[in-house]
C-alpha cells in the first residue's frame, strides 16, 4: 500500500496534464480505512498470479474512458505493485516488534516529504478539494463523502510542519518505483487490449 503521494505520482508519471477526476481515482480506493475492506477490495487476498487475473476482471467492469475510473485502475495496479515488491521486501527484512504500525510510519514520512518537495503538489490537492463530486461519484463502493472527506485529511495534514525523508524507502527508490510501475502497467494495458 504504497501513500497517497506515490499514487499522485504515478499519475502524474502516467499524464502529467490528466483531467482531475483521473489523479482523484488514484487515490479514491483508500477512502475508507477498514483493514478487512481494503485487503479484498485491493486483491490482497490473493496470490500475486490470481490478483492480476482479478485485476484484468476489475478492468472489465469498469468504464475506462472515464478519467476517474481509469485512476482507480491505476490505483489498484500500483498498490499490487508496491505490496509484491518494495513493501515485502521492507516486510521481510523488518527487524522490531511492529512492522506494520512502522511501516505506516514511514509512507507517511514518504507522502508528507514529497507534497512539500514536489511543484504540482499543493496545487494538485487543493484542486482535488474543489473538484465536483459529480466527477467521482460513479463507483458506489467508494462514497463520494469519504473520498471528499479523505482529501480534506490530506490536505490539512500534508501541511502540518516536520516532513522527513523515509529512512526504508528513500527518494530515490520512491522515484524509481512509480516510473517503473507506470511503465509496466502501460505494458500491461497493451497486452490485455485495454487502450
Amino acid at each position: 500500500m504504497p501513500c497517497a503521494m506515490m499514487h499522485l505520482m504515478c499519475a502524474k508519471e502516467f499524464d502529467y496534464d490528466a483531467h482531475i477526476g483521473f489523479y482523484i481515482g488514484n487515490i479514491a480506493p483508500d477512502c475508507i480505512d477498514i483493514r478487512e475492506f481494503k485487503d479484498k477490495n485491493h486483491l490482497r487476498i490473493y496470490n500475486a498470479d490470481e490478483r492480476l487475473k482479478k485485476l484484468r476482471e476489475l478492468a472489465d467492469s469498469l468504464r475506462l474512458d472515464d478519467p476517474y475510473q481509469f485512476g482507480v485502475l491505476l490505483h489498484l495496479y500500483t498498490d499490487m505493485s508496491w505490496d509484491l515488491g518494495p513493501m515485502a521486501e521492507h516486510k521481510s527484512n523488518y527487524k522490531g516488534d511492529d512492522w506494520f504500525s512502522d511501516y505506516r510510519q514511514e509512507i507517511r514520512y514518504i507522502s508528507k516529504f514529497m507534497y512539500k518537495h514536489i511543484s504540482w503538489a499543493e496545487k494538485l490537492w487543493e484542486d482535488m478539494k474543489n473538484a465536483d463530486t459529480d466527477i467521482y461519484s460513479s463507483v458506489l463502493y467508494y462514497p463520494v463523502e469519504n473520498i471528499k472527506g479523505y482529501i480534506e485529511h490530506n490536505v490539512t495534514v500534508h501541511k502540518l510542519p516536520h516532513a522527513i525523508e523515509s529512512a526504508a524507502f528513500p527518494n530515490s527508490l520512491v522515484f524509481e518505483f512509480c516510473k517503473k510501475t507506470v511503465d509496466e502497467f502501460k505494458k500491461w494495458l497493451n497486452e490485455e487490449d485495454l487502450i
